[in-house]
């Protein structure tokens, strides 16, 4: 998938409605993902979830950003509990490496995993309202900032 210069959203969109339990993707980060916004380089892109009624309520979703010093892409859990946004670094990949994400959508919260060759997994557990019927939540870069370029991840 791809983000245009000055856009947010990745194409294609990714939309639908789902009532799995686990949403498991395998991503690659293209080396066209490294970027420096200045003062918002902190903020944290979307890659992809799930959201119940409004995403800016209750969603549990993969998110990234690009750190210029590490030269890594970092990988996040961001969660909106009930209006309350929650977000947490769970580790850094390199460019063009290629790991297994998954959200396990459980009664009390999401269960964030990643899955690496030759790495011990990463587990997270955040609290959040989850629902029987939810929404796909695609990518999306930024925030309040435009992508700079044109970005490549590939998600499948």
């Amino acid at each position: 998938m791809k983000v245009k210069a000055n856009k947010h959203r990745f194409r294609p969109i990714s939309f639908g409605l789902t009532c799995s339990d686990i949403i498991s993707k395998e991503v690659q980060f293209d080396y066209s993902c490294k970027y420096d916004i200045g003062q918002d380089q902190s903020d944290i892109n979307k890659l992809f979830g799930v959201g119940f009624f409004h995403h800016h309520s209750n969603s549990g979703r993969f998110g990234w950003r690009w750190n210029i010093v590490t030269q890594k892409v970092e990988l996040f859990a961001y969660v909106y509990n009930r209006g309350r946004r929650i977000s947490e670094y769970l580790c850094s990949i390199s460019l063009g490496e290629i790991c297994r994400l998954s959200i396990l959508l459980e009664g009390t919260g999401y269960g964030f995993i990643i899955q690496r060759k030759g790495v011990p997994a990463v587990h997270k557990f955040i609290e959040g309202q989850t629902f029987f019927i939810g929404y796909k939540l695609g990518a999306y870069f930024g925030g309040n900032r435009r992508a700079p370029h044109d970005m490549k991840i590939w998600l499948s």
